[in-house]
């Protein structure tokens, strides 16, 4: 090998690193949520990319949203991408926070399992959303929507999800009705909700029908 040879060597390997990038270790820390883009069909990142804020948007850091993101809970990590302001009854003036199980998300390397979410007001956890996709800790949020599906003037919450079993995924839907004092959902009728890919699919099919998703007892 001449002298010449070598020398483009070292020039292209001084080039590629130059131009490659490596994410810093807090920016690896972060989740991101479409973590089985090969297993999901175009409609579903189409809207994710609609219905949630990206992963390194710029946040002013006086901002309101800045201070949703600003929330701790001991082993868990927060998903800024499904973190947002939240000034609905009954938990006015507060955040929507979504958290991956650290523990769990480390053994999945990186995938945001164990997925659990809360309203904070003023930094303190107020409330924890309950059966959230039935607890089953192999199962992650996508996208979630705030709307009122039954026009009662009180906005419920949906959201969008995977689960996966071995190496496949499978579509995990939830709606969590406000009852005017706290969100409750009904796994019966999530289930229905199953094969719906996206926000405004399984918007339309509550509204269609919305008795049994808010009827008592939900």
């Amino acid at each position: 090998m001449n002298r010449f040879t070598i020398g483009l060597i070292c020039i292209t390997a001084v080039s590629f690193s130059c131009t490659s990038y490596k994410p810093s270790p807090a920016e690896t820390a972060n989740v991101n949520v479409i973590v089985q883009q090969s297993n999901t069909d175009v409609s579903d990142v189409n809207d994710i990319n609609k219905s949630t804020p990206r992963l390194h948007e710029p946040v002013s850091p006086d901002s309101e949203l800045a201070q949703c993101r600003d929330v701790y809970l001991e082993g868990k990590t927060l998903i800024p991408q499904l973190t947002y302001q939240f000034d609905h009854s009954p938990f006015e003036k507060a955040c929507f926070v979504t958290f991956g199980d650290t523990a769990e998300m480390m053994i999945k390397h990186g995938q945001p399992s164990g997925v659990t979410f809360h309203i904070f007001q003023n930094g303190q956890e107020v409330f924890e959303f309950p059966d959230v996709f039935d607890g089953n800790k192999a199962c992650w949020a996508e996208a979630v929507a705030f709307d009122d599906l039954n026009d009662d003037g009180r906005t419920d919450i949906i959201m969008k999800g995977r689960c996966q079993v071995v190496k496949k995924t499978y579509p995990a839907n939830a709606v969590f009705a406000n009852t005017g004092t706290s969100f409750k959902t009904n796994l019966h009728e999530d289930n229905k909700l199953e094969k719906l890919n996206s926000i405004e699919k399984i918007k339309a099919y509550v509204k269609k029908d919305p008795e049994p998703f808010f009827r008592s007892g939900v």
